[in-house]
């Protein structure tokens, strides 16, 4: 049996964070949830590459591209698919 893959749902809008994870549970993803693009990155930081990250494309204290920049800086994260 395969491990499940792992998403990480970056969305600052909670009740829409909540509603991706479930579904992406009940397709038997493993689902890590973070709020904005620096809690992502700290996320990132602390645990193993996930194999997707679906984000909002607006969130506070930076943006989207901005984490997009810092994520492509990094390449264990590089090659992450968004």
């Amino acid at each position: 049996m395969n491990a499940p893959k792992t998403i990480l749902i970056v969305e600052d809008h909670d009740e829409s964070r909540f509603l991706y994870g479930e579904i992406l549970r009940i397709e038997d993803y493993e689902v890590q949830e973070t709020a904005d693009g620096r809690e992502a990155l700290d996320y990132l930081s602390a645990h193993p590459a996930p194999n997707l990250i679906v984000m909002d494309l607006t969130f506070p204290y930076m943006s989207a591209k901005e984490f997009v920049d810092e994520l492509r800086k990094d390449e264990k994260w590089a090659q992450i698919p968004l």
